[in-house]
């Protein structure tokens, strides 16, 4: 059959686009009846669960879940109960603070025996009455006539270096001790009489080396904040008698010397840090402060024991109190 040209035309478009139909791919083809649904999102088909046989095998009918990554070696795993993961962060090292309480620091330096850092400071303030009336000698009280009877005040300093620690007992060392009190009171004039406008002074300036003796084992190794003390030594001290024209003078011989004898002392201390160990934690990492203390001391210094007879008995025997630091 002829076609004319408009049919063969025709034709010829139906067949090109039926071509081009069979080259398209199947996957845009729908199979079956029902609406179609292009760009609505089909639900994920539950993956089958592993059945496991007597035997032990794995019915392979599902995806399996990613392993689990292995461990790194070194890395330690936290203890979910361990406290201190729930405390404000820092950026301090970190450290087991009840076991630093408990030792005085770290592991390391509660069973060290020998801790050459090891300081202890003190500020003292307390009373003195020197014993000058005491002096052989004296045929009056020369001290109560001039300067009457009430205790004088006393400010001194102590700094003791502690390098043996027996455990669960306490630490060891030398100390060295300085302090100063002064008198005063009206001089006497030729008639006898005292000055109410010219004063006469006597300035002493105590000094002791002693081996002192802490008992903070209970401490470092029981968290237990008292510590006895005592303290035993070489003491002595400068002294010298002021008058309105300088440094006083008897029979020719200026009033000052230096008076020897013993020092020894008997003392409690109470350990601040367990009011509040977190400020007590963060003392030390900043400052190197172990621990804070305030404490109470007798002592005695039994100065004029030993030495040249024109040395005055300028010791006492007294209560003093302060604040110690502990290094």
């Amino acid at each position: 059959m002829k076609l004319n040209p408009t049919d063969h035309a025709r034709w010829s478009s139906l067949l090109w686009a039926a071509g081009v139909l069979a080259l398209v791919d199947p996957a845009f083809a729908h199979d079956g009846e029902g609406p179609h649904d292009h760009g609505v999102d089909k639900e994920a088909p539950t993956p089958a669960p592993y059945v496991v046989e007597a035997g032990g095998s794995v019915e392979d009918d599902g995806p399996r879940p990613p392993p689990k990554p292995a461990p790194v070696e070194g890395a330690v795993s936290a203890d979910p109960s361990d406290e201190d993961l729930h405390e404000r962060p820092s950026n301090l090292p970190r450290e087991d603070w009840r076991r630093s309480q408990r030792r005085g620091g770290t592991e390391e330096e509660g069973d060290a025996w020998f801790d050459p850092a090891h300081f202890y400071f003190e500020l003292r303030f307390g009373t003195y009455q020197p014993q000058v009336d005491d002096t052989p000698g004296l045929t009056s009280n020369v001290y109560e006539r001039f300067f009457g009877t009430s205790p004088l005040f006393h400010f001194g300093l102590e700094l003791d270096w502690l390098p043996l620690y027996i455990p669960w007992v306490g630490s060891l060392g030398p100390g060295l001790g300085w302090g100063f009190s002064e008198a005063t009171g009206g001089a006497f004039t030729a008639a006898g009489t005292q000055s109410d406008t010219v004063e006469t002074s006597l300035t002493m300036f105590p000094f002791h080396a002693s081996a002192v003796f802490r008992i903070d084992g209970l401490l470092r190794e029981a968290s237990i904040p008292i510590v006895p003390y005592g303290k035993f030594g070489f003491g002595w001290a400068l002294w010298e008698i002021d008058s309105p024209s300088g440094t006083a003078e008897v029979d020719g011989v200026m009033a000052k010397g230096t008076s020897y004898g013993l020092h020894y002392a008997l003392g409690g201390a109470l350990a601040l840090n367990g009011f509040d160990r977190t400020a007590a934690i963060h003392m030390r990492e900043e400052t190197g402060i172990r621990y804070a203390y305030v404490f109470a001391e007798w002592y005695n210094q039994d100065l004029g024991l030993f030495g040249p007879e024109d040395q005055l008995y300028v010791g006492t025997s007294s209560a003093v109190f302060g604040l110690a630091l502990e290094f």
